[in-house]
């Protein structure tokens, strides 16, 4: 499975079905944790790793904007502001 290809696909859609649109219309909020991406607690480290990979590569293509206020805290991604 090529999940950067998935998450590309995935974030650069417009319409309201967008995965990521999509979990902020079912969660209520603008800012997913990369927890609410990626089920952490139900995968491997190394898949949490290459997601974690795929989302910091979409971050430095300006896709997705991402923070994290504490060290080893949770890590909020939104959409980029000229995405979506």
């Amino acid at each position: 499975m090529n999940i950067l290809g998935l998450c590309v696909e995935r974030v650069q859609q417009t319409n309201n079905d967008s995965y990521v649109m999509m979990k902020m219309d079912t969660l209520g909020t603008n800012i997913l944790t990369f927890d609410n991406i990626l089920d952490t607690q139900d995968c491997t480290a190394a898949v949490a790793a290459q997601g974690l990979m795929h989302v910091l590569t979409l971050a430095g293509a300006g896709v997705l904007s991402v923070h994290q206020r504490l060290s080893y805290g949770p890590i909020d991604v939104r959409l980029a502001p000229n995405v979506g």
